[in-house]
């Protein structure tokens, strides 16, 4: 039999580890995987991750069968030892270069094991392994959390409560006004609504969606109104003012749709409930929700409290009127809300929950890319001559007169750009792409507008090539307290310039906030999303206009989060780095670069999806070569080869145990033997010390209630590991996470021109 084992010619595109079944909505059904061998098959279960080393390096076990053509099956064990890459999108780890470190065929002996290892480590290493990011990170759990705490603010925006339809108008800082070419009226330049002061007639006017409110002084009071100043039919027909014309003449505001203004220039926040609130208690716990909004809003009958939960940051008061205070230690109740409950996304913010720890591991995921040095330039544009200001606690010096990212260090300017990392010996430029950066880059504290960028870094670099990468903290998502939190809580002052040869366009350049987007925690993409519509007709991000003086383009706060014409549509945008959160799935800031520039990370794994009336076809590809397909519909099913052998895993010293509905079982020659189950450490010295049992009898019993409690701990690893994928799976399904309704009324135009430059 073992000879005709290494008649094996493993000809085949990709042995052990290659996904050679479908990607379907099950985590299961993605193993066992049933390899083609020219001389029989190779059936591989799914790996017990042990380590995933700064997630770059992979060691696991896996069960395998090998099954010759007329010959008997073959079970036994592999170690393997890889490199990792994570497709975020697909929420997928893709591990190559794969080695045996060890290998297990007790049936074989260890002579012909060691020969069959050649074969085999020859044949796995033509192509890449598909595992689920999730079954990873069920196995790693907690042993890899190492994300840095991040020193916040613990200052409080100002939450404001309303009963009856309400929307906040933020500014950031003092309201600024700025005249329009031809035109008497001016426009409010630091906040993402549109407001007009009629100077003559000592007039606001607000735009909500297509109705429009009035008001003698900005702070209010706002009350609905038609009478518009002729002037405002007089704007620019450019894309600037493209959702204030189309909002003209005034429409009749319905009584429904009569919001209550509330007025902040500094970070705010607002609860809307439709009437007073409703709440809903939850089973076995001492709190309600209130079930009549879309924020995380919550009451302790015990302690008499509300608890408001925004951004990753828990606030709690006596009355929704406030006043507010911050704290994270809530009570313990909040992490007994059940797993399926419609608001068991909070736990995610609860630290000590399971979902908190996963969100501080997804979190550690880099997003990776290989840039090409030849083809990536970057064109740095300032406003006027380049302005640097010292960077507290530091000796470097950062750009403030520009969207872009540039710090200097001593005669060296290094710039951060979609993740790239930059350098040049002129602030101007040339940029060419590098792969050293200054370990005091790294020190940068966070009340610094440019801490962000802390979070992307180099990880490999050839002649032609550097590979890098960045996680959350890129993109505004922080660790501290134990959770994973949006934003660093500072304010950072806006940069302001007022060109005398272009007095209309005041050139504004702010910063990505804490709070004014309604940041809720989305567990499934690991990031934050937006979670309410009262907050600004250019996507609710409450920190002002930008003008670029490139393109002559204005625009309000997060122009492309809601607005027809963004590139990222429903995301928050982050002025300094592209992406600050978003709502369905992840977005990689390397995406845009193109296939000819990133050519790892990923971009390893491409899908496409094709559906019809006979059903729907969803396509896999990777740059190594693999490839795997998914039919579902009335004539293609999913088709997954279930292993004769069972659910296989690999117990200590490289041995292969069954699980059976009667329990463990393991493997003796050609049969399975079931497992003592009921062994005790305890009742196994009792019985050693009254009837003599030889100390050889005491070990084995021992060693069968470790390796039973290993087990035992991979299979609910490998449950839990399953169980996320597949939520995973139906919530991308289903296109959305939460039913966050818009219990403010108005506040989201769904329109607008002024878009992100």
């Amino acid at each position: 039999m073992f000879n005709q084992l290494l008649k094996f010619s493993f000809k085949f595109s990709a042995a052990f580890f290659i996904v050679m079944s479908s990607l379907t909505a099950n985590a299961a059904d993605l193993y066992p995987k049933i390899l083609k061998l020219s001389n029989g098959e190779l059936t591989v279960y799914q790996p017990q991750i042990e380590t995933w080393k700064d997630y770059r390096e992979i060691i696991g076990w896996v069960a395998v069968v090998l099954k010759p053509n007329g010959a008997e099956a073959i079970t036994g064990a592999l170690k393997v030892q890889a490199m990792t890459d994570v497709n975020h999108d697909e929420r997928m780890v893709v591990a190559y270069n794969k080695k045996i470190l060890d290998l297990n065929f007790p049936t074989l002996g260890k002579q012909k094991a060691s020969e069959l290892k050649v074969q085999i480590e020859k044949a796995i290493s033509k192509a890449p392994e598909i595992i689920p990011l999730d079954l990873v990170l069920a196995a790693v759990g907690k042993s890899e959390k190492r994300t840095k705490s991040v020193k916040i603010s613990k200052e409080i925006p100002n939450i404001f409560y309303s009963s009856n339809p309400a929307i906040l108008v933020l500014f950031d800082g003092e309201p600024k006004f700025a005249k329009i070419k031809d035109n008497s009226l001016e426009f409010a330049v630091n906040t993402n609504w549109d407001i007009f002061h009629d100077e003559g007639k000592s007039k606001y006017y607000l735009r909500n969606d297509k109705y429009w409110l009035a008001a003698s002084h900005y702070e209010g009071p706002w009350v609905a109104t038609t009478d518009l100043p002729e002037d405002l039919a007089e704007l620019p027909s450019d894309k600037n003012w493209k959702a204030v014309l189309e909002a003209i003449p005034a429409e009749v505001t319905p009584k429904d749709k009569q919001a209550v203004v509330k007025i902040s220039t500094r970070p705010a926040e607002l609860i809307v409930t439709t009437g007073e609130a409703e709440l809903i208690p939850i089973k076995d716990t001492n709190i309600f929700y209130v079930i009549n909004t879309s924020s995380d809003l919550f009451f302790h009958k015990v302690n008499q409290q509300y608890y408001f939960l925004v951004s990753g940051r828990w606030f709690n008061a006596k009355s929704l009127s406030g006043p507010w205070d911050f704290s994270m230690k809530v009570p313990d109740d909040f992490s007994r809300i059940p797993a399926d409950h419609e608001k068991a996304a909070v736990r995610a913010s609860v630290p000590g929950t399971e979902e908190a720890d996963l969100a501080v591991l997804l979190a550690q995921v880099p997003r990776k890319a290989t840039v090409n040095i030849a083809n990536t330039t970057v064109d740095v544009v300032y406003t006027g001559n380049p302005i640097f200001e010292d960077i507290g606690g530091t000796s470097l010096k950062y750009a403030v007169n520009t969207q872009y990212d540039v710090i200097q260090a001593g005669n060296t300017y290094f710039l951060c750009h979609n993740g790239v990392w930059f350098m040049s010996a002129d602030p101007n430029g040339p940029w060419k792409v590098t792969d050293k950066i200054p370990k005091e880059i790294y020190e940068i504290p966070s009340d610094s507008p440019m801490y962000h960028v802390t979070y992307v870094e180099i990880y490999d670099s050839t002649k032609t090539t550097v590979t890098v990468g960045y996680t959350s903290g890129y993109h505004n998502t922080y660790f501290s307290w134990g959770v994973m939190m949006y934003g660093t809580g500072y304010y950072y002052d806006p940069y302001w310039y007022y060109d005398p040869f272009n007095p209309y366009y005041p050139i504004y350049y702010s910063y990505y906030p804490s709070y004014g987007v309604a940041a809720y925690y989305n567990p499934y993409t690991g990031t934050y999303g937006r979670g309410a519509y009262v907050y600004g007709p250019y996507g609710g991000y409450g920190r002002g206009a930008s003008y670029n003086p490139k393109t002559g383009t204005y625009s309000r706060g997060a122009a492309a989060w809601g607005s027809s014409e963004g590139i990222y549509a429903r995301q928050a945008y982050n002025p300094k780095t592209g992406i600050a959160a978003q709502t369905i799935q992840s977005t990689n800031s390397y995406a845009h670069w193109g296939d000819t520039v990133v050519r790892r990370g990923d971009d390893w794994i491409k899908t496409s999806h094709y559906t019809d009336a006979k059903g729907s076809k969803r396509t896999l590809d990777t740059s190594r070569g693999t490839k795997g397909i998914q039919y579902k519909g009335q004539e293609h099913k999913a088709s997954v080869v279930r292993g004769k052998e069972g659910d296989l895993y690999v117990g200590k010293d490289g041995q292969v145990f069954k699980r059976s509905d009667d329990g463990w079982m393991k493997r003796d020659g050609n049969d399975w033997q079931a497992i003592d189950k009921s062994i005790d450490r305890g009742a196994v010295q009792d019985k050693f010390n009254e009837r003599g049992i030889t100390q050889e009898s005491l070990n084995d019993a021992y060693s069968s209630r470790s390796n039973i409690e290993k087990l035992n701990r991979d299979y609910n690893t490998r449950s839990q590991g399953n169980q996320r994928f597949n939520d995973y799976q139906s919530y991308r399904q289903s296109g959305s996470f939460q039913n966050r309704r818009n219990y403010g009324g108005g506040g989201f135009s769904g329109g607008g021109g002024r878009f992100r430059r």
